[in-house]
């Protein structure tokens, strides 16, 4: 199966992490390279996390300032080595079966992919996905 690199930068909220991570072990198909960055996280939110991280084939680097999402996720790209890659929040949880219809959707058309997201509020956001039909030359 191929293997996939998630980038999962967090800062404290370790209940939400440790969410993320057990679904992402629970509901991914293919070979999984966790990539964590933490923040800045409080000494025991950080080791809530590590012991849930080390469960899996991982690279970790730990910051003691907050980088913001886009920092911590600049800082994980080094450490990439799957076939795709996945930056993903700490809150979020994958439904089953969410690595295939990824790597369905990127394979149709290289480049990059977002979610559906689910809002508690309104249920499924209503998206469509379109492309340009047009050649290109």
């Amino acid at each position: 199966p191929p293997l996939i690199s998630v980038i999962v930068p967090n800062w404290d909220a370790s209940v939400w992490t440790i969410r993320c991570l057990r679904a992402l072990e629970q509901n991914t198909s293919a070979r999984l390279h966790l990539i964590w960055i933490d923040n800045g996280s409080d000494r025991s939110e950080h080791q809530a996390v590590r012991e849930v991280v080390e469960q899996f084939d991982h690279d970790l680097e730990d910051h003691a300032a907050p980088l913001g999402f886009s920092g911590a996720v600049n800082r994980g790209l080094p450490y990439i080595r799957g076939d795709y890659t996945v930056f993903l929040n700490n809150d979020v949880e994958v439904s089953p079966a969410w690595d295939v219809d990824l790597r369905r959707a990127v394979d149709a058309a290289p480049g990059a992919a977002g979610p559906l997201l689910l809002d508690a509020n309104v249920g499924w956001q209503s998206t469509r996905c379109h492309r340009d039909r047009k050649s290109v030359g």
